[in-house]
């Protein structure tokens, strides 16, 4: 009997290692995907593997906590399982690169999200809300994932950017570590602060992520038992697609799926019907209608608290009147809680969910094809591959017997999920767009662990460790359209620069200068200060004026040779740039005192220059400032 019970934890940790392998080395790109689709794969690279380094120690001692903290009171537990969520796509984001990159790059890449600039194109967001339906046509310019999205995200941006926005202190110390990752992004730096500062809505996804997953350790305890929560809420962490695609629009979707289910259990879980049952699953209804304000891809759940409810009245009541009875108590204040929302919505937007629904759909499903049956296997497969086989087979096996409401629950999204796969109404990337389910299948995933030895859970625990790692490591699901901010490089200087004190536009001071001649050019020496956000990228100007007047045209240049904007100079050193460009003397100088005009424009939006005011410490402002004289040997005196 003992090694009956074995088997199904070997299998699994075996099934595991082996497609591990296949995906370490690629054996068959059909495991990643196919008729239309496929993940992108990245041959792991012995030289990048320390890059996994920071994941896998996180990992590590993710588990230690997790043995350590095991008798430890709930809070301490889930709040390290909260902890140990959030760290760990961060982590292993940091194989990718720079971490705080790749989820800014996430959260205002268009193809990735596109809720971040939608709300930036919409300007005032309740305004723009009772356009919705029209904003999703032109949203499909801007990504597509916004072209079947309601309004939830963009009028989040949008009204975190104006509440930011009055908030100036705070709004400038959330936009300065933004302006420093992509200063040299010229259409962000010319976003005010508030708006800048919004983007940390997307940026935080991790946490929103992980904080399921307190409400699911509450809900796994209500239905089943302590220990059940413990393991549940501790398994959350280990999921691929919780990790791996941490920014995307998905990410906070569990918070809803798992809050609304927890609403709804403990309407459930109330003997009598009354008020308070009245209330706790008018709250779960409204819970979930505000979650679809976000994603349409949240409706199906009312399938499965629906399907639940169906599983609990026919577990408690004896007759088909009762249970049909029964299931209408249940239904009805979930339904008054949608209609609440729905109501609510309606009256602000001026019009209804419904419309939102249609023109989402219009796109869903008549822009995007696949083949049914192929895509029946690989929706289901994708959900496996992004969960886990492990967990995947210990779910399955875990609800054979559905002796408590946490299993029920979780038999409940399976059966959805099946609904959803013979339907044909997903289009791909399940693995992605279904997170919300995962933390509900996780119930019964931690079922199938009772009774397994410490041996076992370790087995298990590993393969689903290593199984996360290593899809971290070849797939590449995400990319971000940013690149890492340019590095300053001081050109080198053979002499002391003559001091200056002259402020050019609001933010930039001119400390210094030095010309020196070099042949048939004139080597020119700035050091610029940067003294505010520069939010503009400017372009410089000299004109060469000779003994005998002005050189016909003027030498134009970025500085830096264009490595370096302006807009990053706040993030040099005390705000110091050296700059160094080469002015040609023209043919056959005069030999004499010259003379620099030097300027500084930037381009508006007809591409016509704005000169920036050169204003020097005593005096007039101007719109250029004379450098010299610069003493010039040339061919002819």
């Amino acid at each position: 009997m003992r090694r009956w019970r074995s088997l199904p934890p070997a299998a699994l940790v075996g099934l595991t290692l082996l497609l591990a392998a296949a995906f370490w080395r690629d054996w068959w790109p059909g495991l990643r995907g196919g008729f239309g689709w496929r993940w992108p794969y990245a041959a792991p690279e012995l030289g990048r593997l320390v890059r996994l380094l920071p994941g896998a120690l996180t990992l590590a001692a993710y588990g230690a906590g997790l043995y350590l903290l095991r008798r430890r009171p709930a809070p301490v537990y889930v709040a390290w399982c909260v902890a140990g969520a959030a760290a760990l796509p961060i982590a292993l984001l940091y194989y990718l690169g720079d971490p705080a990159l790749h989820l800014l790059g996430r959260t205002i890449t268009e193809g990735a999200t596109g809720a971040f600039w939608v709300a930036v194109e919409m300007g005032a967001p309740l305004a723009a809300l009772r356009d919705w339906p029209a904003w999703m046509v032109r949203a499909e310019g801007i990504s597509s994932h916004m072209a079947i999205s309601p309004p939830g995200y963009p009028l989040l941006y949008g009204l975190a950017a104006q509440a930011l926005g009055a908030l100036p202190g705070l709004a400038h110390w959330l936009a300065a570590p933004i302006r420093a990752l992509q200063c040299h992004h010229s259409v962000l730096m010319r976003l005010d602060d508030g708006a800048l500062a919004s983007a940390w809505v997307g940026m935080a996804a991790p946490l929103w992520g992980a904080l399921a997953a307190a409400p699911l350790y509450g809900l796994a305890r209500r239905q089943a038992d302590e220990s059940l929560a413990r393991r549940a809420t501790a398994l959350w962490a280990l999921v691929p697609s919780l990790a791996i695609f941490t920014g995307l629009l998905a990410t906070p979707y569990p918070l809803f799926a798992v809050g609304a289910c927890a609403l709804f259990g403990r309407g459930l879980a109330l003997c009598r019907a009354g008020k308070r049952r009245a209330l706790w699953l008018a709250l779960s209804g409204a819970l979930l209608a505000l979650g679809v304000l976000f994603s349409i891809s949240l409706l199906p759940l009312g399938l499965t608290l629906g399907l639940w409810a169906l599983l609990e009245a026919w577990r408690k009541e004896a007759t088909l009147r009762r249970r049909l009875a029964h299931l209408l108590s249940l239904a009805w204040p979930c339904l008054a809680g949608v209609a609440l929302v729905g109501g609510l919505y309606t009256l602000v937007a001026g019009h209804t969910p419904w419309d939102v629904f249609a023109a989402s759909m219009q796109f869903h499903l008549g822009h995007i094809e696949r083949p049914y049956w192929p895509w029946v296997a690989l929706h289901s497969w994708d959900y496996l591959l992004f969960f886990g086989p492990a967990l995947t087979g210990l779910s399955l096996w875990g609800i054979r017997r559905a002796r408590h409401g946490a299993a029920r629950l979780s038999l409940a999204v399976w059966l959805t999920l099946l609904v959803l796969v013979i339907s044909g109404t997903g289009r791909g990337e399940t693995g992605r767009i279904w997170l919300f389910f995962m933390p509900l299948t996780l119930l019964g995933a931690a079922e199938a662990l009772r009774g397994l030895s410490r041996r076992e859970l370790v087995a298990l625990a590993a393969a689903q460790a290593l199984w996360l790692l290593v899809l971290a490591a070849v797939l590449r699901p995400v990319g971000i359209s940013i690149t890492p901010p340019p590095r300053y490089v001081a050109p080198p200087v053979q002499a002391q620069l003559a001091p200056l004190d002259v402020a050019f536009g609001p933010a930039l001071r001119l400390r210094g200068y030095q010309a020196v001649q070099e042949g048939d050019r004139l080597l020119l020496t700035l050091r610029w200060q940067a003294t505010a956000p520069v939010t503009e990228e400017y372009t410089f100007s000299a004109l060469l004026v000779s003994p005998e007047g002005p050189l016909a045209a003027a030498a134009d240049w970025r500085p830096l040779e264009g490595g370096y904007p302006t807009t990053c100079w706040p993030c040099a050193p005390q705000g110091e740039v050296l700059d160094q460009v080469a002015l040609p003397l023209g043919e056959a100088p005069v030999s004499g005192a010259w003379w620099l005009s030097l300027s500084a424009y930037t381009l508006d939006a007809a591409q016509q220059p704005q000169r920036a005011p050169v204003c020097p410490a005593e005096g007039p402002c101007d719109g250029q400032l004379g450098l010299g004289p610069v003493m010039v040997a040339g061919a002819r005196e």
